[in-house]
């Protein structure tokens, strides 16, 4: 998980919604029988995923098979769509990136930070448009920016023009819908945008002329389990949320000592992308690794909070623990143990 930040442009028209049979070899951690059966008999879990991030590591490492509650899946591409999802009671849980909480934390929505969950960060940097004459990131001053507000892509790009000695004053950001991006890139509309390794690699291919100006340790890496509160206040769904969250362990250890499968399984049966890029991409993200919420967590999220409300982004201080839960701690650092 968390190694598709952020995808959607690309794989709007190209992914594959329904997931064939899959099945994993991995026995089950002992005990988990006896943690699941709290979960009471008819409980749904109602899920948004983003490109089978989620329901894909379950179902290959088995965990899907042995829920003891039904999961029900939806397809959303970005945090603002999953929270529009949130807001009409449709799903009880999800999963966004860093900057995905901050415009619904400000705007008072009711949802909480129950689990969390990091890969390297690599991969990221600017994609620079046919025929323009960038190879910089302090040349982009005066140059018009193309990104997709509450997402990934406006964390890493104030923390990388803030590295860089430049405010967004000294660029012109547009704020567009992810499907827009690519189109704008090629057109001209926009000169440059935020990218991933996957996204650059493909677009590279269709238009000789671009570029891609990496900048390593840059994005924070951090996504968010999200639940509403209606959700953690409903026992049932709570414990079915619990259950959850560790089977989303097991399943994450397994896709890290399995790479190939989900390598194939993934970007080749989902994306559909060639097989000469995938490995290459996950390289730059892989491995993902489950965190205790505490401080460190607390603190790094803070800082990209704090970047939102220097850029104007946000009205004024807004505190980035207010909706981060621990109840959950002693569950994933169980899983993590098994």
């Amino acid at each position: 998980m968390g190694r598709l930040r952020p995808l959607a442009v690309l794989v709007a028209a190209t992914a594959v919604l329904a997931l064939g049979a899959l099945s994993g070899a991995e026995g089950e951690p002992a005990g988990a029988a006896a943690r699941s059966a709290t979960v009471p008999a008819g409980t749904t879990l109602r899920v948004a995923d983003q490109e089978q991030e989620l329901q894909l590591p379950l179902k290959l490492s088995g965990q899907a098979a042995k829920m003891p509650y039904g999961v029900s899946y939806s397809n959303f591409l970005g945090a603002p769509a999953v929270f529009q999802a949130f807001q009409a009671g449709a799903v009880d849980l999800s999963f966004v990136g860093d900057a995905g909480i901050i415009p619904p934390e400000q705007a008072g929505d009711p949802f909480k930070v129950v689990a969390v969950f990091q890969n390297t960060g690599g991969g990221w940097g600017i994609l620079v448009g046919p025929g323009q004459k960038i190879t910089s990131i302090k040349q982009l001053r005066g140059k018009t920016i193309g990104y997709e507000a509450g997402t990934a892509d406006q964390s890493y790009l104030l923390q990388l023009l803030k590295n860089n000695g430049l405010t967004p004053k000294d660029v012109q950001l547009t704020n567009l819908p992810y499907n827009a991006i690519t189109p704008a890139l090629r057109s001209g509309d926009i000169v440059a945008t935020p990218t991933e390794a996957l996204l650059s690699a493909q677009y590279l291919q269709q238009n000789p002329g671009s570029k891609v100006i990496q900048t390593p340790g840059v994005y924070s890496g951090l996504d968010f389990i999200v639940a509403t509160t209606s959700a953690l206040a409903d026992p049932a769904k709570r414990a079915a949320i619990a259950d959850y969250l560790q089977r989303l362990v097991w399943a994450d250890n397994w896709v890290n000592s399995h790479e190939q499968a989900y390598v194939s399984a993934f970007y080749q049966g989902v994306l559909k992308v060639p097989a000469s890029l995938d490995r290459s991409v996950l390289s730059t993200t892989a491995p993902t690794h489950f965190l205790q919420v505490g401080p460190a967590v607390i603190n790094r999220q803070q800082e990209t909070t704090d970047l939102f409300t220097a850029a104007g982004a946000l009205p004024g201080h807004l505190d980035a623990g207010k909706d981060f839960v621990t109840e959950f701690n002693k569950t994933v650092a169980q899983a993590q143990a098994k």
